[in-house]
């Protein structure tokens, strides 16, 4: 089922956009497709991590 044709392959695109809307801060974000929330099959599509900024 995982290779079924029928099977809608959007996360790259996906991926691709939230990368694209997000550019003015991707320094300070690190994207994750696909990321494992448990050891079961449970996933999130994408999972984005702000950096915190130093502040002294």
């Amino acid at each position: 089922m995982k290779n079924a044709p029928d099977k809608l392959q959007w996360h790259p695109a996906f991926c691709a956009a939230a990368g694209l809307e997000f550019h003015e801060d991707i320094e300070r974000l690190e994207l994750k497709p696909e990321y494992n929330l448990s050891k079961e099959p449970i996933r999130i599509d994408l999972l984005i991590i702000k950096e915190e900024s130093d502040r002294h």
